[in-house]
């Protein structure tokens, strides 16, 4: 694993067990797909994961300001277009 990590360029970050804020981007980022499910899933929350992927393509595909790009095309190297 810390082989493949190298390999890739991850920086692998260790944080708190149950402390979110310590995570502070991945939790952002769990709340902001929770959000877009919650517009969307019936009351019955039967469909939610129907909606995943859809969530996660518009959450991808979405320019953050964070980095001032959209997770597709750093990862993809290309636009969504």
């Amino acid at each position: 694993f810390t082989e493949v990590c190298k390999l890739l360029k991850i920086n692998k970050v260790n944080t708190s067990p149950f402390r979110p804020q310590t995570n502070g981007g991945l939790e952002r980022s769990h709340r902001t797909l929770a959000e877009y499910l919650q517009h969307y899933v019936d009351k019955n929350l039967n469909n939610w994961d129907y909606l995943l992927p859809y969530a996660f393509f518009v959450y991808n595909s979405m320019v953050h300001t964070s980095t001032n790009f959209q997770p597709y095309t750093l990862v993809y190297i290309r636009n969504t277009d």
